[in-house]
């Protein structure tokens, strides 16, 4: 919540309390690359003790004060949506894209892994003077007045996982017209005219232009793609597990993390398409703890597959098969269940059988995965890479042992990949 409660109380000689001016910068309308970016506002808190003394009332038609007005610190008096919508409306007169929440998305489970960059700022001044003509005569409490605020901003960018900007803006606003609950009134134009002064600093938009947009991936239906791979393995998994290891990553993309793997030297990785959101920029960490930037060149939403390129890597990357081991046959899968911290944890199960769901086919596996390990690999036997990690099923918030793997074969038909393998 933005801007907390104003209380008053009984005070002789209250003064009127100076408030001050903010300059009107002119705005900046976002073009190329910083419109893109998909913003937020994540947090606003006051920076105020509670007794503070921030303004007074007035009363009567001379206006003269007669409370005082001091910060109380429980009670919203413009709540976190109104300044949302605030905050979302004067970006959006700039050119920029704003998520807010409550935002309708029939596709993704999660609103807030839409945006690119929160927003977060502190208020750490407001005075507010108000004058209310009728309230000594038939009580009214509508009014005139002033308010002013001070935000400290920053930006925070999900991509980089780090605070990308940081400035102080202030805002004034004033009632010369008598209106109903003037000091909430104020109080909100004040911070848009705060909001204002932050898309006037060209530095802001810079900040949002560094680095590539984060925008919805449009993928050409004919574009085709070749992969080259190792050929199949016929040693045990525990026999070259580092090797496996080396190909297997994390994906981070938003405020949540998934796994994926390498299926060519050149960089190229398979993944599932909901840990992207809608973001054709990530990052990627390989077995070793190295970040870097991954593009998501291909995407299909149905299959919830994806196919994204990073620099060219030192390892071969999974060999990929296309058979069907039968149930009841042992396999591995790899990824980064529950914390990024985890990754590259192998578990072993099961193939329990194979099923169409929705007209999709799946490997079903009672392999343990949790959450983070979507998109990384179900390794046969011998540590060929047969599917991706993709649906789990939850009784009571608890793993049932029911797991569902995107048939390697499948992902690559559905984003138009040929293989290719190493000695023909």
């Amino acid at each position: 919540m933005l801007v907390a409660a104003i209380g008053v109380a009984g005070c002789p000689a209250v003064q009127s309390v100076p408030v001050p001016q903010a300059s009107s910068k002119s705005t900046i309308t976002a073009k190329d690359d910083a419109a893109a970016k998909r913003l937020r506002l994540s947090k606003i808190v006051v920076d105020l003790k509670s007794g503070d003394a921030i303004g007074s009332v007035a009363a009567g038609i001379l206006c003269v004060p007669n409370r005082q007005r001091y910060y109380e610190g429980e009670k919203a008096l413009a709540d976190h949506k109104t300044l949302a919508e605030t905050f979302a409306s004067e970006m959006r007169s700039a050119n920029f894209q704003v998520v807010e929440e409550g935002d309708e998305n029939l596709f993704e489970t999660n609103v807030r892994d839409d945006a690119d960059v929160l927003v977060g700022g502190i208020v750490s001044t407001v005075k507010a003077n108000t004058c209310h003509p009728l309230l000594l005569v038939n009580g009214s409490t509508d009014g005139t007045g002033e308010a002013y605020i001070k935000v400290e901003w920053q930006l925070y960018s999900k991509i980089d996982r780090a605070v990308i900007y940081e400035l102080s803006t202030d805002g004034h606003s004033k009632l010369t017209e008598s209106q109903a609950q003037p000091t909430k009134s104020l109080l909100v134009q004040a911070f848009a005219h705060a909001t204002r002064n932050l898309i006037a600093d060209p530095n802001f938009h810079a900040a949002l232009a560094a680095g590539d947009a984060a925008t919805l991936v449009a993928v050409p239906k004919n574009r085709a793609w070749s992969i080259s791979g190792p050929g199949l393995s016929n040693r045990p998994v525990a026999d070259h597990f580092e090797d496996i290891r080396r190909a297997v990553v994390t994906i981070f993309a938003g405020e949540s993390h998934g796994s994926g793997f390498y299926v060519d030297p050149r960089g190229l990785l398979l993944t599932n398409q909901h840990i992207l959101g809608s973001h054709s920029r990530v990052k990627v960490r390989q077995s070793g703890g190295r970040e870097v930037e991954g593009k998501v060149i291909a995407v299909d939403l149905r299959r919830d597959v994806a196919l994204i390129k990073t620099e060219p890597i030192s390892a071969t990357g999974l060999p990929l098969s296309f058979g069907r081991p039968s149930p009841g046959t042992d396999v591995y899968a790899v990824g980064s269940p529950l914390d990024q911290d985890l990754q590259t944890t192998i578990t072993r199960g099961i193939i329990s059988g194979y099923r169409t769901l929705k007209t999709l086919d799946y490997i079903q596996s009672d392999v343990g995965v949790l959450p983070g390990n979507s998109g990384g690999p179900l390794l046969d036997a011998n540590g060929n890479a047969i599917g991706l990690a993709s649906l789990a099923v939850f009784v009571q918030g608890a793993p049932a042992g029911i797991n569902f793997f995107i048939p390697v074969e499948d992902a690559l038909k559905a984003l138009n990949v040929t293989l290719s393998r190493e000695g023909g």
